[in-house]
Protein backbone atom coordinates (compact mmCIF):
# COMPACT_ATOMS: atom_id res chain seq x y z
CA UNK A 1 0.00 0.00 0.00
CA UNK A 2 1.42 3.70 -0.96
CA UNK A 3 2.07 6.28 1.58
CA UNK A 4 -1.56 8.30 2.69
CA UNK A 5 -1.83 12.41 2.53
CA UNK A 6 -2.89 12.84 5.95
CA UNK A 7 -6.52 13.22 5.10
CA UNK A 8 -6.58 9.97 3.36
CA UNK A 9 -4.90 8.41 6.68
CA UNK A 10 -7.85 10.34 8.70
CA UNK A 11 -10.71 9.58 6.45
CA UNK A 12 -9.37 6.12 6.76
CA UNK A 13 -9.23 5.99 10.57
CA UNK A 14 -12.93 7.73 10.76
CA UNK A 15 -13.65 4.44 8.38
CA UNK A 16 -12.65 2.06 10.87
CA UNK A 17 -15.67 -0.39 12.97
CA UNK A 18 -13.82 1.00 16.47
CA UNK A 19 -14.66 4.86 14.56
CA UNK A 20 -18.30 4.05 13.59
CA UNK A 21 -19.28 2.15 16.56
CA UNK A 22 -17.73 5.13 18.80
CA UNK A 23 -19.13 7.63 15.84
CA UNK A 24 -22.47 5.92 16.99
CA UNK A 25 -22.18 6.06 20.62
CA UNK A 26 -21.33 9.78 20.62
CA UNK A 27 -24.58 10.70 18.75
CA UNK A 28 -26.62 8.50 21.05
CA UNK A 29 -25.31 10.16 23.54
CA UNK A 30 -26.29 13.43 21.65
CA UNK A 31 -29.68 12.63 20.95
CA UNK A 32 -30.49 12.12 25.13
CA UNK A 33 -28.83 15.02 26.22
CA UNK A 34 -30.76 16.53 23.85
CA UNK A 35 -33.93 15.26 24.37
CA UNK A 36 -33.30 16.29 28.28
CA UNK A 37 -32.15 19.74 27.54
CA UNK A 38 -36.06 20.00 25.30
CA UNK A 39 -37.84 18.23 27.97
CA UNK A 40 -36.30 20.51 30.88
CA UNK A 41 -36.95 24.17 28.62
CA UNK A 42 -40.70 22.56 28.50
CA UNK A 43 -41.05 23.42 31.42
CA UNK A 44 -40.20 27.19 31.70
CA UNK A 45 -43.37 29.51 30.62
CA UNK A 46 -42.38 31.56 27.34
CA UNK A 47 -39.67 29.58 26.06
CA UNK A 48 -40.86 27.74 22.72
CA UNK A 49 -38.69 25.39 21.49
CA UNK A 50 -38.70 25.68 17.50
CA UNK A 51 -39.16 22.71 15.07
CA UNK A 52 -37.67 19.46 16.28
CA UNK A 53 -34.12 19.91 17.15
CA UNK A 54 -31.93 17.11 15.66
CA UNK A 55 -28.53 18.73 16.32
CA UNK A 56 -26.11 20.02 18.63
CA UNK A 57 -28.01 23.21 19.12
CA UNK A 58 -31.56 24.00 20.59
CA UNK A 59 -32.95 26.93 18.86
CA UNK A 60 -35.85 29.01 21.11
CA UNK A 61 -37.95 31.85 20.96
CA UNK A 62 -38.36 33.77 23.77
CA UNK A 63 -39.69 37.50 24.58
CA UNK A 64 -36.86 39.58 25.91
CA UNK A 65 -34.36 37.52 24.89
CA UNK A 66 -31.86 39.86 23.93
CA UNK A 67 -31.93 41.05 27.66
CA UNK A 68 -32.17 37.08 28.78
CA UNK A 69 -29.19 36.46 26.98
CA UNK A 70 -26.80 39.79 28.54
CA UNK A 71 -28.39 38.43 32.09
CA UNK A 72 -26.85 34.80 31.53
CA UNK A 73 -23.71 36.52 29.94
CA UNK A 74 -22.77 37.91 33.09
CA UNK A 75 -23.43 34.82 34.88
CA UNK A 76 -21.21 32.68 32.80
CA UNK A 77 -23.72 31.45 30.48
CA UNK A 78 -23.23 31.65 27.02
CA UNK A 79 -25.92 31.41 24.88
CA UNK A 80 -26.03 32.92 20.82
CA UNK A 81 -28.19 35.44 19.77
CA UNK A 82 -30.87 34.54 16.97
CA UNK A 83 -30.51 37.79 15.23
CA UNK A 84 -27.48 37.06 13.76
CA UNK A 85 -28.79 34.17 11.25
CA UNK A 86 -31.07 35.54 8.37
CA UNK A 87 -34.71 35.83 9.09
CA UNK A 88 -34.42 35.74 13.14
CA UNK A 89 -34.72 38.29 15.55
CA UNK A 90 -33.59 39.46 19.10
CA UNK A 91 -36.83 37.01 20.64
CA UNK A 92 -34.31 34.04 19.26
CA UNK A 93 -31.53 32.20 21.20
CA UNK A 94 -30.04 28.80 19.58
CA UNK A 95 -28.42 27.00 22.72
CA UNK A 96 -25.55 24.20 22.74
CA UNK A 97 -26.89 20.82 23.61
CA UNK A 98 -24.29 19.99 26.72
CA UNK A 99 -24.74 16.58 29.51
CA UNK A 100 -27.54 16.43 31.72
CA UNK A 101 -25.57 18.27 34.47
CA UNK A 102 -24.66 21.11 33.09
CA UNK A 103 -28.05 21.62 31.17
CA UNK A 104 -29.50 20.95 34.49
CA UNK A 105 -27.21 23.77 36.17
CA UNK A 106 -27.72 25.77 32.39
CA UNK A 107 -31.74 25.67 33.01
CA UNK A 108 -31.99 27.07 36.72
CA UNK A 109 -30.18 29.55 35.77
CA UNK A 110 -32.37 30.75 32.86
CA UNK A 111 -35.44 30.19 35.11
CA UNK A 112 -33.71 32.75 37.57
CA UNK A 113 -33.25 35.30 34.58
CA UNK A 114 -36.20 34.94 33.51
CA UNK A 115 -38.12 35.44 36.26
CA UNK A 116 -35.86 38.95 37.50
Amino acid sequence: MGRFTPALAAASACATPVAVQAERAIAADLAADRDHLVARLADLPGVRVVGRPASAFVLLHLAGASRVRAALRDRGWAVRRGDTFPGLGPDWLRVAVRDRNTTDAFIEVLRETMEA
